[in-house]
């Protein structure tokens, strides 16, 4: 793994874990700590990343209000604000329509 400050190559793999499990690196070209995460759009979300994929597929899928799904969230045991949902949205959407749309391509069949 590179480091995402300075692009250096040699980074050391550090034994303490983020509050949601991911991996912390030590840049010693640097001097600075990163997570596996680092320079990434998923960096600062204090959720799991496969609730926030979920959240915002969700919302692309199903047009339901940034309220309601915040409601669905809650159901599921994760107290989210509805201006969270519309921040993961803003920032991930693209994101998740275009890997959809990549997927999409050249598998349409006409019968």
């Amino acid at each position: 793994m590179a480091c995402p400050h300075c692009l250096s190559t040699p980074v050391s793999k550090r034994k303490i874990r983020t509050s949601l499990g991911y991996r912390t690196f030590y840049c010693g070209d640097c001097d600075r700590r990163f997570n596996e995460l680092s320079g990434s759009a998923f960096n600062d979300l204090q959720f799991p990343n496969d609730i926030v994929l979920l959240a915002v597929f969700w919302r692309l899928r199903y047009k339901l209000g940034f309220r309601d799904f915040a409601e669905l969230l809650l159901q599921g045991g994760y107290e989210v604000s509805y201006e969270t949902i519309r921040i993961w949205e803003f920032r991930l959407a693209p994101l998740v329509s275009e890997n959809l749309r990549a997927k999409r391509r050249g598998t349409v069949t006409c019968t």
